[in-house]
């Protein structure tokens, strides 16, 4: 459902007739920022699926009722591309430049907004390493993106050498999508792109002309970036993956396999639907307030209310300071449940 007030209306009529017994989540962060009190003023459990943001995390001591289950700008992802970009720049191969330029292309809604300011909040920690050289804004549904990255591509000819090299797209799929497929189209080739959601779908690999019209085609993949938080090496998920992959595989769109697959909510989604279902079996009962509690009392070490078992292995929520969830506050899935991959050791 794309129209707030349509999502408004609906929610409102079901939270208030009592013929449900839970709420499934609407999607993106407005439609959470809007979902999250009427469910909590109801008292209905509220999992997030896709979609949070810092707002509705800084205001999550006020919504016991909401637990949200994916990463999101300010929480483990920002802190882990900086950590990137600086080895990227210490590396003594084809080391990337310091300052490194930034040209950002952002979507005027709480999404593109939000990813804009972690990224300048978090290069600022760094000091002089980064230069954001300008902050484009465009409509959260554009497709045409050519002419922000023409002005990046061309930024050294018009401002005195100074070369733009890595360009990011805080944008939607179809925006993000477009920004791939188009700037290999125009030939304007920065040395990394970093993307919003679109490249952690399994369909951005096909090919550019393909009916199903989704596709950017592998080549043209290369130095580019995008935020996820599982793949096939995950090895706190292997059994998990293997089966949600299949399962997801078997969703084909005109023959194409995994299509379906996303390589960042998927396996989360699919985690706090396990964890909703062990919280109703403790609770032994389908009254939200004592399935909410049990969602709250889950904890590493805890014999009697340990972490739930998932395909993401064990999972349990913090507050937003990453302690244990208190009767009055919200919870977030612990940075510590994403499955991530297995790099030289660590995850």
């Amino acid at each position: 459902m794309s129209d707030n007030t349509l999502m408004t209306n609906h929610l409102t009529d079901m939270v208030t007739s009592g013929d449900y017994n839970f709420v499934l989540s609407p999607v993106a962060p407005e439609f959470l920022q809007t979902a999250v009190p009427i469910c909590d003023n109801y008292e209905y459990v509220l999992l997030g699926a896709e979609g949070c943001c810092k707002a509705i995390e800084d205001t999550l001591a006020s919504y016991p009722y909401f637990f949200s289950l994916l990463n999101h700008s300010t929480r483990n992802q920002m802190e882990e591309l900086f950590k990137i970009l600086r080895d990227w720049q210490g590396r003594s191969v084809n080391p990337a430049p310091t300052p490194m330029d930034v040209y950002i292309i952002y979507s005027t809604n709480l999404h593109g907004i939000e990813y804009r300011d972690a990224f300048e909040a978090e290069a600022a920690k760094y000091g002089g390493n980064f230069t954001i050289v300008t902050k484009m804004s465009v409509d959260p549904l554009a497709t045409n993106v050519t002419a922000q990255l023409e002005e990046a591509y061309e930024w050294p000819l018009t401002h005195g050498g100074v070369d733009v090299e890595l360009l990011c797209s805080f944008t939607y799929p179809h925006t993000s999508l477009a920004a791939i497929k188009q700037a290999a189209e125009g030939g304007y080739n920065f040395d990394a792109m970093l993307v919003g959601p679109g490249c952690n779908f399994e369909y951005t690999l096909l090919p550019q002309g393909h009916l199903l019209g989704t596709g950017v085609g592998a080549g043209n993949m290369t130095g580019v970036m995008g935020f996820g938080a599982w793949n096939e090496y995950s090895p706190a998920a292997a059994g998990g993956v293997a089966a949600l992959v299949a399962a997801l595989s078997n969703l084909n769109v005109n023959g194409v396999e995994r299509f379906a697959v996303d390589w960042w909510g998927a396996l989360p989604y699919y985690a706090g639907l396990q964890c909703l279902q062990q919280a109703i079996e403790r609770a032994g009962s389908l009254n939200n307030t004592a399935v909410r509690a049990e969602l709250a009392a889950a904890w590493p070490g805890s014999l009697t209310n340990p972490p739930f078992d998932t395909v993401l292995g064990p999972a349990w929520f913090t507050d937003a300071a990453g302690n244990p969830v208190g009767p009055n506050s919200g919870g977030l899935l612990a940075k510590e449940c994403y499955a991530g991959r297995s790099v030289s050791g660590s995850t």
